[in-house]
């Protein structure tokens, strides 16, 4: 943290961070409902990053031998340092920002903006881990992801804070796994991942406990694969993935049984690639991934019998370990990070509104990371973040993003 900001604070934690590198700015951090000011100095760039230091285990940093397929962890040597991290000369009035619960004013908001809490306890600093909204409890889930060593933990945020749920019994430990919400059954849905090899396992969560269905067939164990549900269609969706063999597969799960779809045009098979279902078009949309040898920038859709290819004119990067969210109050999906030949670590946020690509121009946002978690609540309509890992090691840091209005 900056080394002399004064506090003065009235309740409990929930920041607009402004990040700054050595410059002088006023900025205000938003306490539920409460708020004060802090002069920004110089500024220690982990924190400037979004990065917690106090809970930074550089000794956790990870390196090649975390990833499930050891071949396919990004390689650390490229990604950016702290140095470019977002200029906080340029960085707005923090009091534009929003506290939880109430939509944001001022000229930020219009350009969209995001805003870090900081609360008194939650999950640990991880990477690959898997979220997802359950709309019937107004309750995001986190559940396992790598911090050195898989986590077996649940996580629920409830719009303020992080709450644990260890205490129930829970499916195995595991990361590179994939989670989405059946909003007809009112489940939340998990499947695969890696913990001592690719799994196949299916779990639902009801808000009390999990249960794991047995169908007869289903798809083959993996991980890095994506996941997400078509409401129109009332199933889930998942393609990707895989362990020693790149998997390009389509599957459904209806809450019964699964299927295997056998479209005339597919994506290539890849891993670290990320979806969302687009309810305006009825469409899952796909975006990048990365298959061993190449990293995608190409944009799917799949809409319920085939996929079709998008070419927009603009598109974002190739990339893998990125994260993508449908945001239901503004009709678009926002992506952000991942990790990018060449580049890095990303920390760009990008919008897609069934046609085009877009690059939100921000001044504050999250640290460039991979394999974050990423949530959209309906409730707010903000979408909610949280870890991943760049080559500074796990983070463990929550985050919330609203779109330019």
């Amino acid at each position: 943290m900056p080394k002399n900001v004064q506090r003065a604070c009235r309740s409990v934690f929930v920041i607009a961070l402004v990040a700054s590198f050595g410059c002088s700015d006023e900025a205000t951090e938003i306490v539920d409902g409460g708020r004060f000011d802090a002069q920004l100095g110089d500024a220690d760039p982990l924190d400037a990053g979004g990065l917690d230091a106090s809970t930074l285990d550089a000794a956790a940093a990870p390196d090649a031998a975390t990833a499930p397929d050891a071949a396919a962890a990004p390689d650390a040597t490229t990604a950016p340092d702290a140095t470019t991290a977002p200029d906080a000369a340029a960085a707005p009035d923090a009091t534009t920002a929003f506290d939880s619960g109430v939509a944001c004013d001022g000229g930020a908001c219009a350009q969209g903006q995001w805003v870090r809490h900081i609360t008194p306890s939650g999950p640990s600093p991880r990477v690959n881990l898997a979220m997802a909204f359950d709309v019937a409890r107004g309750e995001a889930l986190l559940f396992s992801g790598d911090g050195g060593g898989s986590d077996r933990d649940l996580w629920i945020w409830n719009g303020v804070a992080w709450r644990d749920e260890r205490a129930v019994s829970l499916p195995g430990a595991r990361w590179a796994h994939a989670m989405t919400y059946d909003s007809v059954r009112q489940r939340v849905v998990l499947f695969g991942g890696f913990s001592s090899g690719e799994l196949s396992d299916l779990w639902e969560w009801d808000g009390l406990s999990w249960t794991s269905p047995v169908p007869p067939l289903g798809p083959l164990g993996r991980s890095a694969h994506a996941m997400a549900y078509d409401s129109v269609r009332r199933t889930v969706v998942l393609f990707g993935g895989g362990g020693g063999t790149l998997l390009g597969e389509t599957w459904e799960w209806d809450g019964t049984t699964w299927t295997e779809r056998r479209p005339r045009t597919s994506p290539p098979g890849r891993r670290y690639h990320a979806m969302t279902f687009d309810p305006v078009r009825a469409e899952i949309v796909l975006f990048g991934g990365w298959d061993g040898t190449n990293f995608y920038a190409d944009t799917w859709v799949w809409n319920g019998t085939d996929w079709s290819e998008r070419t927009p004119p603009i598109a974002p990067s190739p990339r893998e370990g990125h994260a993508l969210v449908w945001d239901s109050g503004r009709g678009r999906a926002v992506m952000f990070g991942g990790f990018a030949p060449g580049v890095g670590h990303l920390s760009e946020t990008w919008e897609w509104d069934g046609a085009r690509w877009q690059l939100i121009p921000l001044t504050v946002s999250p640290s460039a990371r991979f394999g974050a978690g990423f949530v959209f609540d309906p409730r707010v309509g903000r979408a909610l973040l949280f870890g991943g890992s760049s080559d500074l090691g796990y983070m463990n840091d929550t985050w919330e993003y609203t779109g330019p209005q």
